[in-house]
């Protein structure tokens, strides 16, 4: 027997796209209802800094084909004081403070109506392909002592390099015009599957001694303990070299306001 709780619930989401649903019918009428393009900024990512812009045009009725760009500037870690917090150790500290990364995507994608017949409103189901480019940048700090005279020196190891990343998904959302040649669009759920490659490496500013080598590789060893990822290192005197590689799966939404134009 069906819950009554989970009756009541398949009803107020019956009701939800009723009342949106004719919404939509009743203000897709603006300056620009016959328009061919639709240009959007997805509001979601704002918070998190990274910039979205995505074009969209009508080929014909109910598909359209559309071009994103997605970029973040260099910005520290996100919930960076969450991990500083939980670090005792000076170093490791400040390897998360003056951590950075950036990144920038690229998304072409065909989306399918189903609805009236104006293409760019009611349900869609968008399958897509994905490129990203991810740049990270942090220093590796490490306190040398010297055998010979018994001093104590810094040794600084630079680690930068890119991540790319190539994945094809799907999105699934609802779009609406809501005033005059503005839309909003709803993705509500998003996936992508695909494959990560690349390498981070970096040179130290002296040469390693074999303790800090072996503690560099036991940390670079916890790395095999992610699952399905792939960690290729090399460390030796000079050198800390890191390559990812495995596949990647990616859940997404986002919540965009448009403007229709010829």
């Amino acid at each position: 027997m069906i819950k009554q709780k989970f009756v009541k619930t398949i009803a107020v989401l019956i009701f939800t796209f009723m009342v949106f649903d004719s919404y939509g019918q009743l203000y897709c009428y603006g300056e620009n209802a016959d328009a061919p393009q639709l240009i959007k900024t997805n509001l979601l990512t704002l918070p998190f800094k990274t910039f979205q812009l995505q074009y969209e045009r009508s080929i014909k009725p109910k598909t359209s084909i559309g071009l994103s760009f997605s970029f973040t500037p260099n910005r520290n870690l996100p919930f960076q004081d969450l991990y500083i917090d939980r670090i005792e150790d000076e170093n490791g500290r400040k390897t998360i403070e003056e951590a950075q990364y950036n990144r920038f995507s690229i998304q072409p994608e065909i989306r399918f109506y189903f609805g009236n017949n104006n293409t760019f409103t009611k349900f869609y189901f968008a399958p897509y392909l994905k490129y990203s480019r991810y740049t990270s940048s942090f220093r590796l700090n490490y306190d040398y002592i010297n055998t010979i005279d018994n001093t104590l020196s810094a040794v600084e190891i630079p680690i930068k390099g890119p991540i790319n990343t190539i994945s094809a998904g799907y999105g699934i959302g609802l779009q609406y015009h809501i005033v005059k040649d503005f839309y909003l669009d709803w993705q509500i759920i998003g996936n992508h599957f695909g494959y990560a490659f690349g390498k981070v490496s970096g040179t130290s500013s002296q040469p390693l001694s074999q303790d800090i080598q072996n503690d560099i590789s036991r940390t670079l060893q916890q790395l095999d303990k992610i699952p399905v990822y792939k960690f290729d290192y090399h460390v030796d005197e000079r050198i800390v070299e890191v390559k990812p590689n495995g596949p990647i799966v990616g859940l997404t939404m986002g919540l965009s306001i448009g403007y229709r134009f010829r």
